[in-house]
């Protein structure tokens, strides 16, 4: 048939890429996690911090948003406590509005260090 595909590399960036800057709070994705989403994801980090240094710390400061707390007051407090009753530990909330809604923060509530999983 004689058909020739042919491709070019591109050279410049595109025009998006060079009048808009990628969005600070949702990473050019258009949408951020639910509430929901980001109890589920604090659970698990709970599980793992909480099980890595139970040894040396037993009472735990977490920084929320103020929706994500909203959700863990009103709808996941049982699931709170069965984790401080699993790790022996204890946990205590606190809202920071300045702080992103898809972030939270672990701390050692005695001298504020963050604290991994």
């Amino acid at each position: 048939l004689g058909l020739v595909e042919m491709t070019r590399q591109r050279a410049a960036e595109s025009l998006s890429s060079s009048h808009y800057i990628v969005c600070p709070h949702c990473s050019g994705r258009g949408m951020i996690k639910s509430p929901t989403s980001m109890s589920v994801e604090l659970q698990r980090s709970l599980h793992a911090v909480m099980r890595k240094h139970l040894d040396r710390v037993h009472e735990f400061r977490v920084i929320v948003p103020p929706s994500l707390l909203q959700r863990l007051r009103s709808e996941d407090e049982d699931l709170l406590v069965d984790i401080e009753r699993r790790y022996q530990g204890r946990l205590s909330f606190r809202s920071d509005p300045l702080m992103h809604d898809e972030k939270f923060t672990i701390t050692n509530a005695q001298n504020g260090e963050v604290l991994e999983g």
